[in-house]
């Protein structure tokens, strides 16, 4: 059984369409977003160098990957798109 379809009747029979989230969500979501970015900040920076290296990090890169969920600059590329793999 799949769970789209009972959705679909849920909207359905309620009448409502689905919108663009408001304003309120949209800051609710962000600010959400800074405080977990922080919190993972907070957690990598109390890290020892030793850990860091485990997951492939250095001190430098803890902004970076808290921002884009990993250390490269660059951005991940699917196999099918990834030029090292041609």
């Amino acid at each position: 059984m799949s769970v789209e379809p009972s959705a679909l009747s849920i909207r359905a029979a309620t009448g409502r369409r689905e919108t663009a989230p408001g304003i309120a969500t949209r800051v609710w979501l962000a600010l959400a977003a800074f405080v977990e970015r922080q919190r993972a900040r907070t957690l990598m920076a109390e890290m020892e160098d030793r850990m860091l290296k485990d997951i492939g990090i250095t001190r430098s890169d803890i902004d970076r990957a808290a921002r884009f969920g990993h250390a490269s600059p660059d951005p991940i590329l699917p196999w099918w798109r990834d030029p090292t793999n041609r």
